[in-house]
């Protein structure tokens, strides 16, 4: 599931909260690395199970509206076909995804239902609710466009659910995004298959040994990489820098070292990337700049080397 970006942005946290405080273990940084990570595969279990709790939040919607002397009978069968619908049931029933939320033990309708209702609300407000409510007779597909529309419109960039999910895990609070992401790509297969599939931590086998390379050679040589970093300001003052400044750039340098098979390119704009959401405003600049001079200095002197993969868009820098 997760892929190389977010492992350098969990690595990034880790390896921050760890040289803030001059902690430079290893082995328990590396564990703590898999836990975060872990964190992610939670997280996907919980939003992927939005749908469910979106038709019981219906459900109580009929109840309360029967219980009226004047009841809204439009209102009524609106919320019973979305109560009803069929990726929802889909949902409720897969046995993997009600084993992972029990696990968990974190759930919509008891952690987070203030921004469930206001999910709800929001939805039953929205056009393309109206859109799905116009079609006779729904299609499976049509729902899964309906829920594609409500992680898009309803739970992608909601700072409200953000604030909620970080109160509940720390580990969550930059994992929405991606986890939208990933779901909105897989709501079809999950529609296709009749179920949900827990999605294994890692998108590829090589990327946890890259998560643990990566965090283990930066603390090792911390100290090395960050004195390199501060050695060519140009026209940067140390006094001007944050120590997410010199760890961004320091990350760079140990990807760029220790594995043969990333270009070079690569590795400068995902740390580029990096510094433009968890530092200052120019950061990124500066980031750019100090990696594009270190890394084509250390190739010159042999101390990057790359195959053959490693080396595409890379000549330059062995110029």
């Amino acid at each position: 599931m997760i892929n190389r970006s977010l492992i350098r942005v969990k690595a990034f946290q880790e390896l921050y909260s760890r040289v803030c405080v001059n902690n430079f273990e290893t082995e328990p940084a590396k564990r703590e690395l898999i836990v975060a990570c872990n964190k992610s595969v939670e997280l996907f279990a919980l939003i992927a199970a939005l749908p469910a709790s979106l038709a019981l939040a219906a459900s109580d919607r009929v109840i309360s509206e029967r219980r009226k002397f004047t009841q809204d009978t439009a209102l009524i069968e609106r919320m019973e076909r979305f109560a009803s619908n069929s990726y929802s049931k889909m949902i409720s029933s897969s046995a993997a995804l009600t084993e992972q939320i029990k696990s968990i033990g974190i759930s919509w309708r008891n952690d987070l239902d203030v921004p469930l209702k206001s999910i709800f609300n929001s939805i039953i407000k929205s056009s393309y609710f109206a859109d799905y409510l116009a079609i006779p007779s729904p299609t499976l597909a049509d729902e899964i466009k309906l829920f594609k529309n409500i992680y898009s419109h309803e739970v992608g960039g909601n700072a409200l659910l953000e604030a909620a999910l970080e109160e509940c895990s720390i580990w969550w609070a930059d994992d929405l995004a991606f986890v939208v992401n990933y779901l909105l790509n897989k709501l079809s297969s999950f529609a296709k298959k009749g179920d949900v599939e827990i999605p294994p931590l890692f998108k590829e086998p090589a990327d946890k040994e890259f998560a643990l390379k990566l965090v283990g050679n930066l603390l090792v040589n911390y100290d090395e990489y960050a004195e390199m970093v501060s050695d060519n300001l140009n026209n940067w003052e140390l006094s001007r820098l944050v120590l997410a400044d010199v760890l961004i750039a320091s990350m760079g340098i140990a990807e760029a070292v220790t594995f043969e098979d990333i270009p070079l390119k690569v590795t400068i704009n995902e740390y580029v990337d990096l510094a433009k959401y968890y530092s200052t405003p120019r950061s990124y600049i500066f980031v750019n700049g100090v990696l594009n001079k270190l890394l084509k200095e250390l190739a010159k002197e042999g101390k990057i080397k790359k195959n053959p993969l490693g080396m595409v868009g890379s000549q330059n820098f062995f110029e």
